[in-house]
């Protein structure tokens, strides 16, 4: 074998893992538009004409972390907050209560399309499971639910590392029957008489960054 073939081939054989492992791990934060969510049927011992609880709808931010275990399957892992606003959904005279931040945790799987040499776009679907962890800004209590999600997007890699990602999320967090929930300090609660999921909807664009 001639030196020049022998440099072609090794170059070739470095450049394998090297394409590879810029594929391995992907990175994007993102923005969205979440719409808030409502929790029906809940107590207000307070106040009688409460007929449940729902959260304003506003934007979000995140962030998305991918790490490929095969061609066209990666382990997902995300952060979400949502700044907003929790109220007393009374028919006709909602009445805003406290601000909360909605922050989703989750980690799962995500499945995509076999990616391309050339630009291309791609699609993916994840699902995903966690926890949804409501935060009030005032003397309320937390709380920290069990959820699952599920997201269907697409990717566009106009450069071989950096690409645009646009999704659409669900996330479903489940709450008891018969629980306690957002309780102020020393005083009354609200209280779910049957077991309910809180479901809600988000759009997101961000970039994409592949290592």
């Amino acid at each position: 074998m001639s030196r020049r073939a022998l440099i072609v081939s090794t170059l070739l054989l470095l450049a394998g893992p090297a394409t590879m492992w810029a594929q391995r791990f992907e990175v994007a934060p993102y923005v969205g538009y979440r719409l808030g969510g409502t929790f029906t049927n809940v107590s207000d011992p307070t106040n009688p004409a409460v007929t449940g609880l729902k959260a304003d709808n506003s934007l979000a931010f995140g962030i998305v972390a991918d790490v490929r275990i095969t061609g066209t399957v990666y382990i997902e892992a995300f952060f979400d907050r949502q700044p907003t606003t929790l109220k007393a959904d009374i028919p006709n005279n909602p009445i805003d209560l406290f601000d909360v931040k909605i922050d989703w945790y989750h980690i799962g799987l995500r499945f995509e399309t076999p990616r391309q040499d050339e630009p291309k776009p791609q699609g993916f679907l994840s699902v995903t499971f966690g926890a949804t962890n409501f935060i009030p800004e005032s003397g309320y209590s937390g709380e920290t639910k069990a959820s699952f999600g599920a997201s269907l997007g697409g990717e566009y890699f106009f450069h071989k590392n950096v690409g645009a990602m646009l999704l659409g999320r669900y996330v479903a967090t489940f709450f008891n029957s018969g629980d306690q929930y957002f309780c102020l300090d020393e005083g009354p609660c609200f209280i779910l008489p049957s077991s309910t999921t809180f479901h809600q909807f988000e759009i997101s664009g961000g970039v994409s960054v592949a290592f």
